[in-house]
């Protein structure tokens, strides 16, 4: 059985997650189990803000350890445990020009 996460999704947040899902199963013709992924904005030089987008693994034994059950989903979280920290206790929404965020 799946701990809870240490935070929730809003219902826009998680359309966004399972819609991402739905296409990759389109696209590939198999599923695939969501993650969250930090996206620093040191890395793309400041273009964008820091954000979370969503990552998706074929293996689901590759992200095994960092599953959790949020709001009847499976979703892991794939980013460093500093980055993790960002988003306990909070809520991650969808917001229209940046993806999904903690509020």
């Amino acid at each position: 059985m799946l701990p809870d996460a240490p935070f929730r999704v809003t219902e826009a947040a998680k359309k966004e997650i399972l819609s991402a899902v739905e296409e990759y199963k389109q696209l590939k013709g198999k599923s695939a189990t969501p993650a969250l992924v930090w996206i620093d904005a040191a890395l793309n030089k400041n273009m964008f803000p820091s954000h979370i987008a969503v990552g998706l693994y074929e293996n689901r034994s590759d992200i095994a350890d960092a599953l959790y059950l949020v709001d009847g989903i499976e979703l892991g979280v794939a980013m460093s445990e500093k980055d993790f920290n960002r988003i306990k206790g909070r809520t991650i929404d969808q917001d229209d020009n940046l993806g999904l965020v903690p509020v």
